[in-house]
């Protein structure tokens, strides 16, 4: 994660959970389907939450511009589909990372870089 805070910096212009949050999102889908093709988000298009989707557009090169990410408006970050060749991944968050994006950005960050995927994200 070290490695690729710089990348998520110059690309989206800071760090904050959100951003971070889309990128370790991304990072898992394509380690679970080799290559996403595209991406189906119910999200909040508006800052913090929507920063997600720059993150998800670094990790998997799926990008808005190429129409390889369909938003469908929602009060909150709801879930993410990533389709991959045959198969498909909805990640949804934890209610315990709910809980603390609500209550402190700099904890979440914190917590969203050091803790392993499989406990911030519910995956089916």
């Amino acid at each position: 994660m070290a490695n690729c805070q710089e990348k998520i910096r110059q690309f989206h212009g800071h760090l904050g959970p959100y951003v971070v949050l889309g990128y370790r999102m991304g990072r898992y889908a394509k380690s679970q389907l080799t290559k996403v093709d595209r991406i189906a988000v119910q999200i909040d298009q508006q800052p913090p939450v929507s920063c997600i989707l720059d993150g998800l557009q670094l990790a998997t090169g799926c990008t808005l511009g190429k129409n390889k990410i369909e938003l469908s408006k929602s009060k909150k970050f709801k879930r993410a589909i990533f389709y991959g060749k045959n198969k498909k991944l909805i990640i949804t968050l934890t209610p315990e990372l709910r809980a603390l994006l609500k209550t402190s950005a700099k904890s979440a960050l914190r917590y969203i870089k050091r803790t392993k995927a499989k406990l911030l994200f519910i995956i089916n």
